[in-house]
């Protein structure tokens, strides 16, 4: 399988993590100037927010299950999807035209 452009991958981590994320919560509440939520994570049933969302480094962390990463890491731990599959996911998601490095030798 060919590789995704890496243009395309560095496209994917500008995308906002409040925009990646937002849909998986039931609420972003900003405190203090910071985003909480109830963690989202699989195998992490919370009843209190411990989740952190800091979008102007474009990174989460869960103080509960001690989980973190930015917006691909997200999806990766939510969907259980591997690091292309969730380029992809993400691609498809916010309209991002998916494009892949040619390597010498190889023809398409």
């Amino acid at each position: 399988m060919p590789r995704i452009a890496q243009s395309v991958i560095d496209e994917v981590r500008q995308l906002n993590i409040v925009d990646i994320v937002s849909p998986y919560t039931e609420e972003l509440k900003k405190v203090d100037g910071k985003l909480w939520a109830i963690c989202p994570l699989p195998n992490h049933l919370e009843k209190t927010p411990s989740f952190f969302v800091d979008e102007q480094k474009g990174f989460f962390y869960c103080f509960g299950c001690h989980e973190g990463g930015n917006g691909i890491t997200f999806i990766q731990k939510c969907k259980g999807l591997d690091f292309a599959e969730t380029v992809i996911h993400l691609c498809e998601q916010f309209g991002i035209d998916i494009k892949y490095d040619v390597e010498k030798g190889s023809q398409f």
